[in-house]
Protein backbone atom coordinates (compact mmCIF):
# COMPACT_ATOMS: atom_id res chain seq x y z
CA UNK A 1 0.00 0.00 0.00
CA UNK A 2 2.84 2.51 0.90
CA UNK A 3 4.29 2.35 -2.93
CA UNK A 4 0.38 2.86 -4.33
CA UNK A 5 0.38 5.79 -2.39
CA UNK A 6 3.38 7.20 -2.87
CA UNK A 7 2.77 6.94 -6.13
CA UNK A 8 -0.42 8.50 -6.10
CA UNK A 9 1.24 11.79 -4.26
CA UNK A 10 4.44 12.14 -6.30
CA UNK A 11 3.08 14.81 -8.37
CA UNK A 12 0.71 16.19 -6.06
CA UNK A 13 2.41 18.97 -3.64
CA UNK A 14 -0.11 19.10 -0.49
CA UNK A 15 -1.18 15.41 -0.44
CA UNK A 16 -1.75 12.84 2.72
CA UNK A 17 -2.72 9.43 2.79
CA UNK A 18 -5.39 8.19 5.06
CA UNK A 19 -5.37 4.33 5.65
CA UNK A 20 -9.17 3.57 6.91
CA UNK A 21 -9.10 0.08 9.06
CA UNK A 22 -11.86 -1.56 11.30
CA UNK A 23 -9.87 -0.39 14.35
CA UNK A 24 -7.61 2.89 13.32
CA UNK A 25 -7.51 5.70 11.14
CA UNK A 26 -3.98 6.27 10.08
CA UNK A 27 -2.47 9.34 8.18
CA UNK A 28 0.54 10.15 6.67
CA UNK A 29 2.43 12.81 4.79
CA UNK A 30 5.43 11.75 2.67
CA UNK A 31 8.27 14.19 0.97
CA UNK A 32 10.11 13.10 -1.80
CA UNK A 33 13.67 12.85 -0.69
CA UNK A 34 16.04 11.82 -3.07
CA UNK A 35 15.31 8.47 -5.05
CA UNK A 36 12.86 7.74 -2.15
CA UNK A 37 10.14 9.21 0.15
CA UNK A 38 10.82 10.68 3.98
CA UNK A 39 7.89 10.05 6.35
CA UNK A 40 7.02 14.14 7.54
CA UNK A 41 4.13 13.15 9.75
CA UNK A 42 2.17 9.95 11.19
CA UNK A 43 -0.96 10.04 12.98
CA UNK A 44 -3.16 7.46 14.12
CA UNK A 45 -6.35 7.42 16.28
CA UNK A 46 -9.14 4.37 17.35
CA UNK A 47 -12.44 3.69 15.31
CA UNK A 48 -14.70 3.66 17.41
CA UNK A 49 -17.00 0.31 17.70
CA UNK A 50 -20.15 -0.04 15.31
CA UNK A 51 -18.42 2.64 12.76
CA UNK A 52 -16.86 -0.21 10.56
CA UNK A 53 -18.52 -3.79 10.08
CA UNK A 54 -17.81 -6.73 7.99
CA UNK A 55 -15.66 -4.88 5.76
CA UNK A 56 -17.72 -1.80 5.42
CA UNK A 57 -18.15 1.80 6.73
CA UNK A 58 -21.37 1.73 8.07
CA UNK A 59 -21.63 5.30 10.01
CA UNK A 60 -19.79 7.49 7.54
CA UNK A 61 -20.19 10.64 9.41
CA UNK A 62 -18.79 9.59 12.77
CA UNK A 63 -15.58 7.88 10.40
CA UNK A 64 -15.43 11.84 8.76
CA UNK A 65 -15.47 12.80 12.17
CA UNK A 66 -12.62 10.84 13.21
CA UNK A 67 -10.44 11.37 10.49
CA UNK A 68 -11.53 15.22 10.58
CA UNK A 69 -10.34 14.99 14.32
CA UNK A 70 -6.80 13.54 13.77
CA UNK A 71 -6.65 16.56 11.20
CA UNK A 72 -7.23 19.39 13.43
CA UNK A 73 -4.98 17.81 16.72
CA UNK A 74 -1.88 17.43 14.72
CA UNK A 75 -2.62 20.70 12.09
CA UNK A 76 -2.05 18.65 9.51
CA UNK A 77 -3.14 20.60 6.20
CA UNK A 78 -3.20 18.98 2.75
CA UNK A 79 -5.37 19.93 -0.86
CA UNK A 80 -5.20 15.98 -1.86
CA UNK A 81 -5.49 12.90 0.00
CA UNK A 82 -4.96 9.17 -1.51
CA UNK A 83 -7.10 6.66 0.36
CA UNK A 84 -7.07 3.00 0.96
CA UNK A 85 -10.15 1.11 3.24
CA UNK A 86 -9.11 -2.27 3.75
CA UNK A 87 -11.31 -5.23 4.25
CA UNK A 88 -13.50 -7.64 2.08
CA UNK A 89 -13.62 -5.07 -1.04
CA UNK A 90 -10.38 -2.84 -1.28
CA UNK A 91 -11.39 0.80 -2.22
CA UNK A 92 -8.33 3.45 -3.09
CA UNK A 93 -9.33 7.12 -4.58
CA UNK A 94 -7.67 10.38 -4.79
CA UNK A 95 -9.72 13.19 -3.05
CA UNK A 96 -9.77 16.81 -3.04
CA UNK A 97 -9.94 18.17 0.53
CA UNK A 98 -12.32 21.34 0.34
CA UNK A 99 -12.48 22.51 3.80
CA UNK A 100 -11.32 25.30 5.87
CA UNK A 101 -8.16 24.92 7.60
CA UNK A 102 -6.66 22.13 4.53
CA UNK A 103 -4.97 24.92 2.07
Amino acid sequence: MVNFLKGLLENIPKGIGVELTPEKVNIVRLSKKGQGYKLINFHSAEVPEGVYKEGQIIDPPEMAQVIQTVLEENKIKGKNAATAVSGREAVTRLIHLNRQGCN
